[in-house]
Parts: structure tokens; C-alpha cells; sequence
């Protein structure tokens, strides 16, 4: 049995030709879990776990100023691990596949910031907070992530690799959102 588990964060900002602006923040926990199968050579198959949290500030709306957005969710994963050599070097090319399936989402209310039945000047109750969870699942939401990257093996148990990340996400909340990223990274994996 294999574990990864990674922590992210990441701010970025956009305008507009007309002048409208976009600012996002986002962060996130990711948890993998693989299990070896030795009739199968280079691929591992178990499951994922992402935790996400994003903030989005459209500067010019009054009204649908601020989004906020929180999703948990699990799937299946699938790893392919390809062991290769340049120059008497050992590398690894690992490629990864998540496809979440249920889980739970919080998102802003329709034109406030906050999720529907909670209200800013309110007291919120055990209730209003269970009441503003919905939940995720396949058909009505969807997420799926892709990596890629090439590692070089630097001690025992530790790489240091260059990997690509896409995702893909869409959620049902009072807005639907959908979102597609990618970004490129430099890795550095440490075996505990």
C-alpha cells in the first residue's frame, strides 16, 4: 500500500478588456491511497480524497461580488508507474487519475456570500449548518484530476520531478460552477 497526501494553495488575478477584475484564492488537501497488485506490472489502482476551498472577488458586482465554494469529495484512482534510464540515470515517469464520485459541497447563496441559511447577521444553528451541505455525486457534479511528471530518485526514498496537474470541476450550487486549471510544478517527494 502506497499513501500520497498533498497540501496546495494558490492566489491569482485577471482583468478584463472592459476593466472587470477577478481575484481567486485557493486551498486544498489531497490524500491517495494505492494498493500494489504484483499480477499487474506498472499500475496501482485505490482511492483519492480531495478537500478544496476557493474564494473568488469579481471587482466590479455589487451584488455577486464575493463566491465562496468548500467540496470534500472520494473516488476512484488509478496510478501507472514506469521505471526508465537516460545515461546510466534512473528515472520514474508517474501518471495519475482521479474521478471523484460523492461527497459534500458548500457554495454561496445565490446573490449573498454566504451559503443559503446562513446568514451573516444570524446565529447560525447546528441545523442551518447541516442544511447549507449538499451533497455531491456523480451525475449531478463531477470532478476529475490528471498528474504527470518525471522524477529522479535523489536518496532512499526521496525525488526530486517536474509534474503537470489538470483538473476538471463542475458544481451544482445556487451559481453552477465550472472550472478547468492546469499548472506545472517543481516536486520534491520525501518517503516517511
Amino acid at each position: 500500500m502506497m499513501l500520497f497526501t498533498a497540501l496546495g494553495y494558490g492566489h491569482g488575478s485577471a482583468v478584463s478588456r472592459g476593466g472587470n477584475s477577478l481575484e481567486l484564492w485557493t486551498g486544498g488537501a489531497q490524500c491517495q491511497v494505492y494498493y500494489r497488485d504484483r499480477r499487474v506490472r506498472f499500475w496501482q489502482f485505490g482511492w483519492a480524497v480531495h478537500a478544496e476551498f476557493n474564494k473568488r472577488q469579481h471587482g466590479e458586482f455589487v451584488n455577486f461580488g464575493e463566491r465562496t465554494d468548500f467540496s470534500i469529495t472520494l473516488g476512484p484512482s488509478v496510478r501507472y508507474l514506469l521505471p526508465f534510464r537516460i545515461v546510466n540515470r534512473r528515472f520514474e515517469w508517474d501518471s495519475r487519475v482521479q474521478f471523484m464520485v460523492v461527497g459534500a459541497k458548500v457554495g454561496s447563496d445565490y446573490i449573498a456570500s454566504e451559503p443559503r441559511r446562513l446568514k451573516s447577521n444570524d446565529r447560525a444553528s447546528v441545523r442551518d449548518v447541516l442544511g447549507a451541505i449538499d451533497p455531491f455525486y456523480l451525475g449531478n457534479d463531477f470532478r476529475i484530476g490528471w498528474e504527470s511528471g518525471v522524477f529522479f530518485p535523489v536518496s532512499v526514498g526521496s525525488s526530486l520531478g517536474v509534474r503537470y496537474v489538470a483538473d476538471w470541476q463542475q458544481l451544482s450550487v445556487s451559481h453552477d460552477l465550472q472550472r478547468a486549471r492546469g499548472d506545472y510544478s517543481l516536486v520534491f517527494r520525501v518517503q516517511l
